[in-house]
């Protein structure tokens, strides 16, 4: 049986040099930007993920989900196979010049994220609303104080009490910031 199973790969490998082979994604190297397919049982090592293995390379690579279909095809006479299409990608890293974009099911990083997460606009802007409301009616309760000679400042003390009364809540990072997507 075993000159079978030699012959059966000997065909598949003349037709795969023309038609590429469906197989499963066993692991992913992201440093050199390959994987091992194992396609029928037969193992498939340092498929490329791009056609040019090149770990300092800018543009785009996709990593497949460990376990996901992949179409693997030959892409010289040397024995060298490259991953053209992905059932699963678990990973999209495009580099555009100086500029990197990172997209997972984490969510996305723009140029390493070091500056932490978007931020929520409408949150800010109804944030930065109710400060401003805020104080405008501080303007508003110092425009409509009437000195009253001999009273101590007790006209201002009333309207400063009924604005200082409405405490605005402190903002924390997380009420403005979208983890998903970092910068």
């Amino acid at each position: 049986m075993k000159g079978a199973k030699d012959l059966a790969n000997a065909i598949k490998g003349i037709t795969a040099t023309q038609n590429g082979m469906l197989g499963t994604v066993v692991s992913v190297d992201k440093t050199n930007n390959t994987c091992e397919v194992d396609v029928d049982g037969n193992e498939f090592g340092n498929v490329r993920l791009q056609s040019v293995v090149d770990t300092g390379r800018k543009g785009c690579r996709f990593y497949p989900a460990i376990e996901s279909d992949v179409l693997i095809v030959p892409i010289n006479e040397n024995g060298d196979w490259e991953v053209r299409l992905f059932s699963e990608i678990e990973q999209v890293l495009f580099q555009i010049g100086d500029m990197m974009f990172d997209f997972s099911a984490n969510g996305l990083i723009l140029n390493g994220g070091q500056l932490g997460g978007m931020v929520k606009l409408e949150d800010l802007v109804s944030k930065i609303n109710t400060f401003e409301s805020d104080l405008n009616t501080l303007k508003t309760a110092f425009i409509d104080w009437v000195i009253v000679p001999s009273d101590g400042g007790a006209a201002l003390k009333t309207i400063a009490a009924t604005w200082s009364g409405q405490v605005i809540t402190e903002t924390v990072k997380a009420d403005l910031e979208d983890e998903k997507v970092k910068h």
